[in-house]
């Protein structure tokens, strides 16, 4: 349906169909709406569970998000055939890894290691 609506744009080749096919095949490539999803789920548990970490939390979220709008624009400059576009998707990941390493690291830390008779610093 979209892709009918830019056809339907003066300019051929039209390069906003190239856009968007680049957008459909990362979002499908990464799994983008389900990544998306369990990061913000277990997000906003930790955030339930744990109000000293919040600001951590927090900051993991901003992090994933600025992956996620990096990972979302590599598509215009692949759809346009410009260089950056794999460099803007690599830090996109890369930032993502990073968000999902905090997370991970506020449950190790705070949740099983309280369950434990030892006291981290």
């Amino acid at each position: 349906m979209i892709e009918s609506i830019f056809a339907a744009l003066p300019w051929q080749p039209n390069p906003l169909i190239d856009i968007w096919r680049g957008f459909q095949l990362t979002a499908r490539h990464d799994d983008l709406l389900q990544v998306i999803i369990i990061v913000v789920g277990t997000a906003i548990v930790l955030a339930l569970l744990s109000r000293r970490q919040r600001p951590h939390i927090h900051a993991a979220l901003m992090r994933f998000s600025l992956a996620v709008f990096l990972i979302v624009t590599s598509a215009i400059p692949a759809g346009l055939g410009w260089l950056p576009a794999q460099t803007l998707h690599s830090a996109g990941q890369l930032l993502a890894g990073c968000a999902l390493v905090k997370l991970g690291s506020i449950i190790v830390f705070d949740f099983l290691l309280g369950l434990t008779p030892f006291s981290p610093p």
